[in-house]
């Protein structure tokens, strides 16, 4: 058909859909109606006049229905309002047995590090470490004994502790994984700390001064502990007790309170690193004014967790399915040509890589054992001299990530500079990890299956350049360009990695992906870095796992049993070190592919509006005949 036939059948309707779109009151059914034909008039123009203006006001027209629907949608506001409200005092009143049993290891915790340290005066040194206590004498005798608090600027001491803070309470939630039994592990450590530090004033007749100085903060700070301890065990609680659901069912369902109560710790541990930067370090504060900020944090703690979520459920406000949801919705197939919010990316993100979670774990092994015996065979007798180099050596901006593993550890194996060949050796254990995720994506989402040879071959080849490429600011190394390469990375893997899920889903090489991605990054970038940095926060956690001092004392262990018998028993450490840092590594990178995967089809939705349209076009038209309704 010639265009000026074309446009001369359809103009009438074309002008009808207009005057429906702009008039105040709107038949939804003839609305429906004229979108379904103007689009389907839309994809006939896009085949037979690509190139002319007929093609560009239909998409036009178009667009204009889809703003109204999609980009002008109401959203709802209240949400902020109903979590603070409903959402967390109900995943209280759910873990209340939780909270009970955690307080009560803290307070057994804290009994054990005072009794031992009355006892055994050299527990003390043992529990905080030499350097804290002979620094704290020399305050002591100095006639300051909180100088401790004094040191840094207010900014760096606020950044310095909420990082650890928050970090210390998702290491705390995370180890419930291990059958509660990691969490009861990390609340009785920190505990135990809290009562030899107690202890220690106590000896010295200055209770009273740190009491008012330290509960100024760890009034918060400490509650916030064993909240997260609480969130933890209720994690731990779906593994240990299932009850009628499957074991992964009921760690889902635990999960998902667990990290309600995780939001509202966050925040209040962001309040307590606060107080602890700028207003702990004011010890001259008189101390009716330390000591009604003390009474106020203990009022909020207990008011807000403890008796708010009572009151709510003898109100009959606490929603009945509380402590009994079920999993249907998890049970339903999923639809990635929606468009989805953060939560819910992150939510179908771990359904995803659950459902393959024993092949990712296999993957995983075989890349880091494979990583771990290249490295020792490569570096032979220079091992220490690897792990006591660092590739971030303590910038003043990054001292405040000081004993986190990414920092403390694992930026061994991103040291380029010094060990040049570990550059390409890392991307081709990325290109693998990231390879994997795209192998099984389609399989397990309902999207059409990708099983060609040159769909495997263009994915791989996707995969070892994007290792490549998100490798690249590793490279940058030197006190000058520390924070540089930190400030690259917080934006140049989010964006590659979502380039690798648009080369994927449009079956493109990656460089040729990039305009794609742009477009569909269009006002949504800020998502993509919230979804990347949620992820990241998840996976922090997980991380700090294979750090945390369960594995050091194992690892001692190991050293010491050995040591006797096995020539080479002090690198057993740094073998099994090297190992589950990889390892870990491993098995949370694809959990960033498929986050960025599924936010890309959500994005293409906005954009394309392709599920939209279909919806749209199997509603039933209802026709009038002789006074009588039929179905059309």
């Amino acid at each position: 058909m010639r265009e000026t036939d074309f446009i001369g059948q359809n103009k009438e309707k074309w002008v009808e859909f207009e005057r429906v779109l702009h008039s105040d009151q709107k038949d939804a059914e003839k609305l429906s109606r004229l979108f379904v034909e103007t689009t389907d008039d839309l994809s006939y123009s896009r085949t037979y006049y690509p190139n002319r203006s007929v093609r560009v006001y239909l998409n036009g027209v178009a667009q204009q229905i889809y703003q109204k629907i999609y980009r002008n949608r109401k959203r709802d506001r209240g949400a902020f309002k109903r979590f603070w409200y409903e959402t967390l005092p109900d995943a209280m009143w759910f873990a209340r047995r939780e909270l009970l049993i955690s307080f009560l290891i803290f307070v057994l915790g804290v009994t054990i590090g005072m009794v031992s340290s009355s006892y055994a005066p050299e527990f003390v040194e043992i529990i905080l470490g030499e350097y804290y206590v002979d620094m704290t004498e020399a305050n002591i005798e100095k006639g300051d004994p909180m100088a401790v608090y004094k040191g840094d600027s207010q900014l760096q001491m606020f950044l310095r502790i909420a990082w650890n803070n928050i970090n210390v309470g998702f290491l705390c939630f995370i180890m419930g994984i291990f059958f509660e039994a990691g969490t009861i592990f990390i609340i009785l450590s920190n505990a135990v700390m809290v009562g030899a530090f107690v202890w220690f004033f106590v000896q010295r007749d200055l209770f009273w001064e740190s009491f008012y100085a330290i509960m100024l903060h760890g009034t918060l700070e400490l509650s916030m502990i064993v909240l997260a301890g609480a969130a933890g065990l209720v994690l731990g609680k779906g593994l240990v007790f299932p009850g009628s659901y499957t074991r992964l069912q009921a760690f889902l369902l635990s999960a998902r309170h667990g990290i309600r109560i995780m939001i509202g710790v966050s925040f209040f541990l962001l309040i307590a690193a606060f107080i602890e930067g700028y207003a702990t370090r004011h010890t001259d504060a008189p101390n009716v004014i330390r000591g009604a900020v003390i009474l106020l944090s203990l009022a909020i703690v207990v008011g807000y967790f403890v008796w708010y979520p009572r009151r709510r459920y003898k109100e009959g406000k606490v929603n009945k399915h509380v402590e009994t949801e079920t999993m249907n919705e998890r049970q339903e197939e999923m639809n990635f040509r929606v468009i989805k919010n953060s939560g819910s990316i992150i939510n179908e993100t771990w359904r995803v890589y659950m459902s393959k979670l024993g092949a990712q774990a296999g993957i995983a092994f075989l890349a880091s054992a494979a990583f771990t015996v290249f490295l020792f065979w490569m570096l032979g007798e220079e091992y220490l001299d690897f792990f006591d180099r660092r590739l971030f050596d303590g910038g003043s901006f990054l001292d405040i990530f000081d004993g986190f593993w990414f920092w403390d550890e694992a930026n061994n194996f991103f040291n380029y500079g010094d060990f040049p060949l570990l550059y390409p050796v890392g991307a081709a254990l990325f290109s693998l990890i990231l390879w994997w995720p795209q192998r099984v994506f389609s399989g397990t989402t309902g999207l059409p299956k990708h099983r060609s040879n040159g769909f495997f071959t263009l994915t791989l080849f996707n995969s070892i350049t994007a290792a490549f490429i998100l490798l690249l600011p590793f490279l940058m190394h030197g006190n000058d360009l520390e924070l540089l390469s930190v400030i690259v990375c917080i934006f140049w893997w989010p964006f590659w990695l979502f380039v690798l899920a648009t080369a994927y889903a449009k079956k493109k090489f990656i460089l040729a992906s990039i305009g794609d991605s742009f477009k569909l990054l269009k006002g949504t970038f800020g998502r993509l870095l919230s979804v990347f940095f949620l992820q990241g926060l998840v996976g922090s956690a997980v991380m700090g796992i294979v750090s945390a001092p369960l594995f050091y004392l194992v690892f001692q262990i190991i050293g010491v049993n050995f040591a006797a018998s096995l020539p080479w028993a002090d690198q057993l450490i740094y073998i099994l070190h090297t190992f589950l840092m990889i390892f870990a590594l491993c098995m949370m990178m694809p959990v960033m592919l498929h986050a960025m995967m599924i936010l890309h089809y959500s994005n293409r939705e906005i954009n394309t509006a392709d599920e939209l349209r279909d919806r749209i076009s199997k509603i039933s038209f209802k026709k009038r005949a002789y006074g009588l309704e039929k179905e059309a």
